[in-house]
């Protein structure tokens, strides 16, 4: 019984030595990637709240406009920076409607003042439903929470 145990001891360490050497785990960096949007031709935004669990449809083209405007201006995204691991969940779901296309953007939180991810799945692929669809991140100024707390009210 008392070698018995010896051996458990010795299989249990060389398993814990062989998994913790083996096991790299890398949470690296990755570019950027942006939605294929024509905001120009969205004629409605539906906007989902996760605080609230509430959603608001906006259809009032000078609203609508405010959104085209900000997402539009260049100078609102990070574009020269690497999306690093997220694991805050999205506060605010936004999905952009126009006459041939519906896009969701996840917008969630970062530890980084004035800054905002948002994140968008890849296009479902109808020929191949079950296919994996990567979650494409970006970084934008946290002016659309002002935007999305003003509509949410």
């Amino acid at each position: 019984m008392k070698h018995f145990r010896i051996i458990i001891i010795i299989l249990m360490g060389s398993f814990l030595l062989t998994t913790t050497s083996c096991v790299e785990v890398k949470f690296s960096e990755e570019e950027q990637v942006y939605p294929a949007i024509d905001f120009e031709n969205i004629q409605e935004i539906k906007i989902y709240s996760h605080s609230l669990k509430n959603s608001k449809k906006i259809i009032d083209s000078d609203r609508v406009d405010l959104f085209k405007k900000y997402f539009n201006d260049s100078s609102n995204y990070y574009k020269k920076e690497l999306v690093k691991l997220n694991d805050k969940k999205p506060i605010y779901v936004l999905t952009f409607i126009d006459e041939s296309k519906t896009t969701k953007l996840y917008v969630h939180p970062t530890a980084e003042k004035n800054k905002i991810e948002l994140a968008f799945f890849d296009d479902l692929n109808p020929d191949d439903p079950k296919k994996f669809r990567k979650y494409n991140r970006f970084y934008m100024t946290d002016e659309l929470l002002e935007l999305l707390g003003n509509e949410s009210n």
